[in-house]
């Protein structure tokens, strides 16, 4: 699964990340399809693990900006393929922090 942050996989400090699906690849880097259905956003914080929030990417930009944590804290975002697609598997994480 391939995933950019902003343009170029880079955050600078004080500008606001973006990120955006750019496709899922095979181990062998070949393009594949898979649908919005089966890609899973999970935002959880570390290390308590008292918040965690997900949504699917195809419930849209409304029900990603839900899952945003508010309060202040360590946090890592996963975006996985799920369980139930038997095809495909992966996931990619970042941590991130609320100041």
């Amino acid at each position: 699964m391939v995933f950019r942050i902003n343009d170029d996989n880079i955050i600078a400090s004080g500008t606001s990340p973006s990120i955006s699906f750019a496709g899922v690849t095979t181990f062998e880097g070949e393009a594949v399809s898979v649908p919005e259905t089966d890609i899973q956003f999970t935002i959880t914080d570390v290390p308590s693990e008292n918040y965690s929030a997900s949504c699917l990417l195809s419930d849209g930009e409304a029900a990603l900006k839900a899952i945003i944590p508010a309060d202040a804290g360590s946090y890592v975002l996963t975006i996985a393929i799920v369980d139930s697609n038997s095809q495909y598997t992966g996931s990619s994480q970042w941590t991130f922090t609320i100041k």
